[in-house]
């Protein structure tokens, strides 16, 4: 239902890597936290603050001059073309600095976002640096691992129109297990409808994190019907790939 391509542009991959690994970003805030080392908010550019994450930027402000070259844009501006109601509901796995869903408010105040958070930490450095209150009125942030969720809890929604899986892991590969466990996807499902549009983000950035993702869609294809698979290059050369996917009928 929602197609999303996610382009980098080569001036975004080079300017970027010029102000990050030329020039030390400034870094503005730090706290470590029970799930991740190191949090820290770091002054990009004179526009541009981002969110990093165990040293991996995770989200940016949504007023940086560097916005519209940004995959986040792009998840943003594909689900707008797309979206068919303006009560549209997303889920969320994974906030960051909450750059997606703020964009896609900007342009429709009426979506409404559950979003599931594991830190609280994470969540707090958003509103306070990254202007997340702005959504709050169309907001349901659920502070929870997502796993212990699937065992005993409800989501607030009975259905969403857009699943996005945006989840990462501190290890090398990046790949946060839950990304490719049947019992997350299965436990979506139910909060599924017919035009339920699916999206989730893996790391291809070494051969090994490249096998794992391959494997898991192969274990998941009982359950997905793939749409497009898209690779990225990010701002520090890490490959994602974003897959984009609708659930398969139960007949």
């Amino acid at each position: 239902m929602f197609q999303i391509i996610l382009i980098l542009t080569g001036a975004w991959l080079i300017v970027l890597n010029y102000l990050i690994s030329k020039s030390e970003p400034k870094v503005i805030y730090k706290v470590s936290s029970k799930f991740f080392k190191k949090i820290e908010v770091k002054q990009i550019s004179k526009q541009t603050v981002g969110l990093f994450i165990d040293n991996q930027l995770q989200g940016i402000n949504t007023d940086s001059e560097y916005i519209t070259s940004t995959y986040w844009h792009k998840i943003a501006q594909r689900a707008q073309e797309r979206l068919q109601k303006k009560d549209t509901t997303i889920l969320l796995l994974g906030l960051g600095a909450g750059t997606v869903p703020q964009l896609i408010h900007n342009s429709n105040k009426q979506v409404n976002f559950c979003i599931i958070e594991i830190d609280t930490a994470v969540l707090e450095i958003s509103q306070r640096y990254f202007n997340l209150n702005q959504i709050k009125a169309n907001s349901t942030i659920v502070i929870g691992d997502i796993q212990k969720i699937i065992n005993g809890s409800a989501l607030p929604n009975e259905s969403y129109d857009i699943i996005i899986v945006d989840i990462f892991a501190g290890d090398k590969t990046l790949i946060n297990p839950i990304t490719a466990n049947k019992k997350t996807f299965e436990f979506l499902k139910k909060y599924s409808n017919q035009d339920t549009f699916l999206i989730i983000n893996r790391p291809i950035h070494t051969p090994k994190a490249r096998n794992l993702t391959r494997d898991s869609l192969a274990e998941l294809s009982y359950l997905l019907q793939p749409i497009s698979s898209d690779d990225v290059i990010d701002k520090q050369g890490f490959k994602n790939r974003i897959i984009t996917a609708k659930f398969k009928s139960s007949h």
